[in-house]
């Protein structure tokens, strides 16, 4: 789960999504989109997850890489997201 606290005001928002532990996050710049990795057990597929940040709705889930997820980053233009497997993904 990936909490939000808001600044100024006493609430969070709750993202829920994710079957494995989030290890990553990464906001676009624009500030509209967050994109968050988790890890998972040895052989399974790890998720990245996209965010409308403003709504807190998920957008869309990728379950690409094996295990785990190290790294993601957005284009300056917000229109593509990068992500980084870890060592599971030799194989």
């Amino acid at each position: 789960m990936i909490v939000i606290k808001s600044i100024g005001e006493d609430r969070n928002s709750y993202l829920k999504g994710h079957e494995g532990k989030v290890g990553v996050l990464t906001c676009s710049k624009n500030g509209m989109l967050l994109a968050s990795g988790e890890e998972r057990e040895p052989g399974q597929l790890a998720a990245v997850v996209v965010w409308d940040f403003l709504t807190k709705e998920m957008l869309f889930r990728v379950r690409y890489h094996k295990e785990s997820i190290r790294a993601l980053s957005f284009s300056c233009d917000s229109k593509f997201l990068v992500s980084l497997g870890g060592v599971g993904d030799q194989n």
